[in-house]
């Protein structure tokens, strides 16, 4: 659960060698996301060795600009070659992108999907940009644009909702869902991902949320269809069976 685990690289180093060295034979899953300029071959590898399979990295956006907009300091570079480092060694590896931060466009939001699918994770996850309350982004719509729902009392819905939570400049609601379901689509819907993806689920627990979420989130509408709650229902009861 550690949101950093390699910000300290001292920290990283000895605690894979205790582990490596007691030979425990663990599973670690990095999926809540590491900095991808905190790592390179030799800690990668290592960190291999300790146990970790599964490794997300937060990138957010494939556009320069936007990342100094958003004060993420981040060489865009250092993102492909973590990706390619990790792959190379046999980790599962997620990316992290946002649709919707201050400054999008519609060509920086095509620039982002463009970069995950040059970054090439086994798996993408866009998201949503939500204005937390107490944020700067929160004080900038309150100046500058429009809340679609305001965060204040905090949110029901996930990151992964299809649902624009603000307006301001050239972001509009239709803009963001747009280039959400876009994203979703451009990244997933090629053979050679579909694939990636299925080689890279390792239980039927993983399935079934990989299933359950492409399909609330490409076809939300589909699941007030009765047929569609039937297969989800026999998923759920077939994989709780083993």
């Amino acid at each position: 659960m550690d949101d950093n685990l390699t910000l300290d690289r001292k920290r990283v180093n000895q605690l894979c060698d205790l582990i490596i060295g007691r030979n425990y034979k663990i599973y670690i899953n990095l999926q809540s996301g590491i900095r991808c300029d905190s790592v390179d071959e030799a800690l990668i590898k290592k960190m291999k060795k300790a146990g970790v399979f599964k490794v997300a990295f937060a990138v957010e956006t494939g556009n320069k600009a936007i990342l100094r907009e958003i004060k993420k300091q981040l060489d865009l570079d250092k993102a492909l070659e973590a990706s390619h480092l990790a792959r190379k060694h046999g980790m599962i590896v997620i990316g992290f992108f946002m649709i919707g931060l201050p400054g999008d466009t519609e060509t920086t939001l095509q620039e982002t999907i463009d970069f995950a699918i040059k970054m090439n994770p086994h798996m993408a996850n866009f998201s949503m940009t939500i204005p937390f309350y107490g944020t700067e982004l929160y004080r900038k719509i309150e100046k500058e644009g429009k809340f679609l729902f305001d965060t204040k009392e905090g949110i029901s819905y996930g990151f992964y909702a299809v649902k624009a939570y603000y307006e301001l400049g050239h972001l509009t609601e239709d803009l963001m869902v747009k280039y959400y379901k876009k994203a979703y689509r451009e990244f997933y819907f090629r053979f050679s991902k579909v694939i990636d993806v299925l080689c890279s689920i390792r239980s039927f627990g993983e399935f079934q949320w990989f299933f359950n979420t492409t399909l609330n989130t490409l076809f939300p509408k589909l699941n007030n269809f009765l047929i569609f709650k039937k297969l989800k229902s026999f998923f759920r009861h077939k994989i709780s069976g083993f």
